[in-house]
């Protein structure tokens, strides 16, 4: 019997789904947050602290549905970070949101 890729794929994703934890989904949102949407670093360190394997797609695509279904809301930006993205807009204008990403560390490039 010969399996496609995608039909593979879909069995992984399938067997992860219904292993998947709350306790994962809250290891998944404290390293998002540490590691600033790097799906490949967050995937393998994920795989560390939880022993399971899972794809940065994987775990890109559970964040997204997590924020549709509202259970997570990017936190508003403290006051230093306030400060910072005032200084950056006053710097690079509105236009260049990659140098104002880089000028607040703790924002997400959503925010």
């Amino acid at each position: 019997m010969h399996y496609s890729k995608n039909s593979i794929i879909k069995a992984c994703h399938n067997e992860i789904q219904t292993n998947w934890s709350v306790e994962d989904d809250a290891k998944m949102l404290e390293l998002v947050q540490a590691n600033r949407f790097n799906w490949k670093k967050i995937s393998k360190k994920f795989q560390n602290f939880q022993q399971k394997k899972v794809t940065p797609l994987f775990l890109k695509n559970r964040y997204r549905q997590l924020k549709h279904e509202n259970k997570i809301t990017q936190s508003p930006l403290g006051e230093k970070e306030d400060i910072l993205l005032v200084n950056a807009i006053e710097n690079y204008g509105m236009d260049g949101w990659s140098k104002l990403y880089e000028a607040v560390p703790y924002a997400s490039q959503i925010q």
